[in-house]
């Protein structure tokens, strides 16, 4: 991710909660689908969900796609690093 976005991530044991804001995620997304996220919002779903819709517009399989609570709320972030590794 820091290659991609071309910016430093927070320590392991933070990046976690870093993610749940999904200003990361929502810059993430517009790396692969400019179009997809046209600018960071300051509702942490809509940040979340930007990041979805460019999961969709380069084609990853909805397998793979976490829901918005699973980062938001923490219900399932094994899911979301997982994701994130298969944008790779």
């Amino acid at each position: 991710m820091e290659a991609c976005l071309g910016e430093e991530l927070p320590a392991p044991c933070d990046l976690e909660e870093s993610l749940r804001n999904g200003v990361l995620l929502a810059k993430l997304g517009h790396r692969f689908a400019p179009i997809a996220a046209v600018g960071l919002q300051f509702r942490h779903t809509d940040n979340i969900n930007h990041w979805r819709v460019a999961m969709t517009t380069v084609g990853l399989p909805a397998i793979f796609h976490p829901e918005t609570t699973d980062v938001y709320d923490k219900k399932n972030m094994p899911r979301a690093v997982y994701c994130i590794h298969a944008l790779r």
